[in-house]
């Protein structure tokens, strides 16, 4: 839900944000709720299996925040904000990720005014867990770049 959030903030904050990154981001419904929880419930289709126990001992903590947070995040659609945000924005998004579908990325290519998108090869969607070295040489190359004031 990071992604969604930090993009409103951008949206709604963009002289506070000189850039943004989303990461196989949610924000645009059209999984259903059912669907978003059948997946979290099944990580081995969209999450690498090293993470599994950090998954279930964060949704173990959070308990039925989980839910509620699913349940507000399926009716969330940060599209109309995505035209405010100023920012240059990376977008990385794990091509093979079944939990926030890779056209998702495209979308919030096309809304954000000055934004990039990198598809992950082999990724689902924890790309920065599954291909660390490949997210982390996107990031630093879109830290490293110049950037216009303004832009």
């Amino acid at each position: 839900m990071g992604g969604a959030i930090a993009s409103q903030v951008a949206a709604d904050y963009g002289r506070r944000v000189r850039r943004l990154i989303l990461i196989d981001s949610a924000g645009i419904p059209g999984v259903g709720a059912g669907r978003i929880l059948g997946r979290l419930l099944q990580p081995w289709t969209w999450c690498p299996s090293r993470f599994y126990s950090t998954l279930l001992g964060d949704i173990l903590k959070a308990g039925p925040n989980v839910f509620r947070g699913i349940h507000h995040l399926r009716g969330f659609d940060v599209r109309p904000a995505l035209k405010r945000v100023r920012a240059p924005t990376l977008i990385i998004w794990g091509a093979k990720d079944s939990l926030t579908p890779p056209g998702h990325g495209a979308m919030f290519a096309d809304r954000l005014p000055n934004a990039r998108l990198e598809m992950v090869p082999g990724a689902r969607h924890l790309p920065m867990i599954s291909h660390p070295e490949v997210v982390s040489r996107l990031v630093v190359r879109f830290l490293r770049e110049d950037v216009k004031p303004g832009s």
